[in-house]
């Protein structure tokens, strides 16, 4: 049975889960592992829900969870609660919960509920550090740290005459310099390690390092416990630096590229699944990946100030935001424009993508993090011919299909990996035959990168995102007519009432 009166730990609410998107994305959740808490206003579907999921031991449900215009949900809403989902759509049959009162005022209501409960605060929301190495004496007050021991790898050892030290610290320095001399004859490379480190990185997503550079482009390196023969099996990711410039170096688990020597291992397992950590280092060499050159590399002198080395974790999403395609574009193009666009777009019922849009833009200038998941048009599983991988867009020109199984997987990610935190993007499944039966963690993860951070569109050729526009005239009964006579929703009605091909 669903726990009621108890709290998880590391919980996703869910709110609008009686809904059919709702249930999906419950149900991903749940088999994930995941701590689902079901949140709604009608207690009769919550417990028919609650059949539904009952047999799974990480549920709960929550009832009585009213979003209204002006009223916060309390504090004990949230207990145990990390992050939320909101599924919450309108009914049309309905005008107690048409879309102005659920796609705004009570998105409103949940995002204001959420920041006074803190929950960008808990444990998803990032911040965490885990320090490898420091040499910023005035940092560590007066219990000094044992300097760990660097190891030298330069190409002596395959014949070449390139070397590298490390310069004693002095008493006023907060950094340690790696110098030497890079010479192309022979191997090319420079390369110092530590070994025997022992450490776990799970529970983080990248390395932080506070370096001051001379122009080059090195490589930090990690090695994680393998089998004896795959001695040489390490994970590489290259950093540019600015010359006498100190700067902070972010690197991803996901720019790590697996490598034996310089040569590129496409199918070896990511960083993420290969967790446990024996060495690190860092290299400089004329050679970048597979014997290609380093464009940035400048044989002879070198010099690295190292101050500091340590795992990072970023925000995940506090808030993921279910909204809809053609929210945004309807804001943005003329009343022309819409009567030559999609359907959806001319019909727009109840002002729903008016709504939807104005939510959005209240929780992206929010200060929550957060992520805003725009759906193409919505397929049943019996009529989709199996699951695809996805395809991500942004700008809101994006049209197509997903089922909301497909849909659900992306939530799912949404809420674990950081990429998607501070994004808005529009979702439909790939139709091409080579993405049938892909829908995986490469395939989204490849998605997002793609992806420009909405804060950074303007600096990245994207359009600003436009003012949330009035709602237009409401249409006559024969414009809808029209429009639901259009051979597009005449060909998807079609579709929707057939058995898979």
């Amino acid at each position: 049975l669903p726990k009621i009166f108890s709290a998880p730990t590391d919980g996703v609410l869910v709110v609008g889960a009686t809904g059919r998107i709702g249930r999906e994305v419950m149900r991903t959740l749940l088999e994930s592992g995941r701590n689902v808490v079901a949140a709604g206003k009608d207690s009769k579907k919550l417990k028919e829900t609650a059949k539904e999921f009952g047999k799974f031991d990480n549920f709960w449900i929550r009832e009585n969870i009213f979003l209204t215009a002006g009223k916060d949900l309390p504090a004990s809403s949230f207990e145990g609660i990390s992050q939320v989902v909101s599924c919450i759509g309108p009914s049309f049959k309905d005008p107690n919960f048409d879309s102005k009162s659920v796609d705004f005022e009570a998105n409103l209501s949940l995002l204001s509920s959420l920041k006074k409960a803190g929950v960008e605060k808990r444990s998803r929301s990032g911040g965490k550090e885990f320090e490898l190495v420091n040499y910023d004496q005035s940092s560590q007050g007066s219990k000094k740290r044992k300097p760990p021991h660097w190891t030298r790898l330069d190409d002596v050892i395959m014949g070449g005459k390139s070397s590298s030290f490390w310069r004693d610290q002095n008493d006023n320095e907060n950094f340690k310099r790696w110098f030497g001399q890079l010479k192309v004859e022979g191997g090319g490379f420079c390369g110092t390690i530590i070994k025997d480190m022992d450490f776990d990185l799970s529970g983080y997503d990248g390395v932080r390092l506070m370096v001051r550079g001379d122009g080059n482009r090195y490589k930090f390196r990690i090695k994680p416990i393998t089998p004896a023969f795959e001695n040489e099996f390490l994970y590489q990711a290259s950093f540019d630096t600015v010359k006498d410039g100190w700067i902070e170096v972010k690197l991803p688990f996901e720019s790590f590229t697996a490598v034996k020597r310089s040569d590129v291992l496409y199918d070896a397992p990511c960083v993420s699944e290969r967790p446990k950590i024996t060495s690190i280092g860092i290299i400089l060499s004329r050679f970048e990946y597979n014997s290609l050159e380093n464009p940035k590399c400048q044989p002879g002198d070198f010099a690295l100030d190292l101050q500091y080395i340590g795992l990072y974790r970023s925000k995940r999403p506090a808030l993921v935001m279910i909204s809809s395609a053609a929210s945004e574009r309807f804001n943005r193009i003329s009343e022309e424009q819409r009567k030559m666009d999609v359907p959806i777009v001319k019909l727009n019922p109840q002002g729903v993508l008016n709504w939807k849009y104005k939510a959005e833009t209240e929780i992206r200038k929010s200060g929550v993090p957060y992520a805003i998941v725009r759906p193409v048009g919505l397929i049943p599983e019996e009529n989709a011919g199996g699951v695809r991988g996805v395809r991500f867009e942004q700008m809101d020109e994006l049209s197509g299909c997903i089922t909301r199984e497909e849909l659900s997987k992306v939530i799912l990610h949404c809420l674990e990996e950081p990429e998607f935190e501070g994004k808005t993007f529009e979702v439909r499944r790939d139709e091409a035959e080579i993405a049938k039966d892909q829908l995986n963690r490469k395939n989204i993860m490849r998605e997002v990168k793609l992806l420009v951070n909405d804060r950074d569109r303007s600096v990245n050729g994207m359009l600003p995102f436009p003012f949330p526009k009035d709602l237009p005239k409401e249409l006559s009964e024969d414009e809808v007519k029209q429009i639901l006579q259009d051979p597009r929703v005449v060909a998807q009605q079609k579709r929707d009432s057939k058995g898979p091909e």
